[in-house]
């Protein structure tokens, strides 16, 4: 492939033609092959007696609900939705669990009858995180990283797609990252922003730059 991609460079220009980019779930996608038992003292309806309240994102990072600009609602994300990309959800989490009532998906493929299957439980873990930042928000997680917790971009770009085509949140959440060719990006999430992310006024976009440590810049997030 590569020596396809700089024949077409010398003749036509760098970026014109890149690779598809396989993306990942952001850090090493180690698979749960020895799960253990979680410790009660540790599941956070014993460390919050009560929903969490979210901070409210000024810089005091006091945790109360103090008045500041920043802002939306009541700090607690009612009225907020969110939409998670990630590995889709178990749903029997959202009836188990009392800060993932009200939480929905597609489901996890990889978890099954209250069993976490190698690479599963991702999205579900990002939906808990999310949940006990915000937990009255509204909160969906989409099922598109099926390879060991990793997607080629084109289908990912395809369950953002999906995503937007039923319901447009608040917060976007990405949940996987990749170094790419060059340092140019993955094609598909140019053209997806071009066509349909910069146009929705409002939108915030969370993406990680993954947990590998490297100073190598990791896509979506490192597009200006």
């Amino acid at each position: 492939v590569l020596p396809v991609l700089e024949r077409i460079e010398r003749e036509l220009g760098v970026g014109v033609v890149r690779p598809e980019h396989l993306l990942y779930v952001c850090g090493y996608p180690c698979p749960a092959a020895e799960p253990e038992p979680v410790d009660p003292s540790t599941a956070p309806t014993s460390r919050f007696p009560s929903l969490p309240q979210a901070n409210c994102g000024c810089d005091c990072h006091c945790g109360r609900r103090c008045d500041c600009e920043c802002r939306k609602g009541d700090g607690s994300g009612k009225g907020m939705s969110i939409g998670i990309v990630d590995t889709g959800l178990d749903p029997d989490s959202a009836v188990r669990h009392v800060w993932m009532q009200g939480v929905i998906g597609e489901p996890d493929g990889a978890v099954s009858g209250g069993l976490v299957g190698a690479y599963g439980g991702h999205g579900t873990f990002g939906a808990g995180c999310a949940r006990v930042t915000a937990p009255d928000a509204d909160v969906f997680v989409a099922s598109a990283l099926p390879y060991a917790g990793a997607a080629y971009e084109t289908e990912l770009g395809d369950a953002v797609e999906r995503l937007l085509d039923v319901r447009v949140p608040d917060v976007l959440v990405f949940t996987f990252v990749s170094s790419s060719y060059r340092d140019l990006g993955p094609m598909t999430f140019e053209d997806l922003f071009e066509r349909r992310l910069r146009h929705l006024k409002g939108l915030a976009i969370l993406s990680p730059a993954g947990n590998d440590g490297w100073s190598t810049p990791m896509f979506p997030a490192a597009f200006p």
